[in-house]
């Protein structure tokens, strides 16, 4: 089967690889988040970092998202 055969029954099923072409950034910094984030700062090079301090109980909050295998 050739590869365009391969794509077009895919792209009518709507299949798509998890494993896909890597892509360029083309010279892109990102930007500013896209929420409010009150612990978030940026530091001298320009990188956001978050810190996690609190004055009184109930101000931060933490949790994880990462599947479990």
């Amino acid at each position: 089967m050739s590869a365009r055969t391969a794509w077009k029954l895919c792209s009518a099923n709507a299949w798509w690889s998890s494993f896909g072409k890597k892509r360029g950034n083309n010279g892109k910094k990102p930007g500013p988040p896209v929420h409010d984030d009150p612990l978030a700062t940026v530091d001298e090079q320009g990188v956001t970092r978050h810190e996690f301090i609190a004055d009184h109980p109930n101000q931060v909050w933490l949790s994880d998202i990462t599947p479990q295998a």
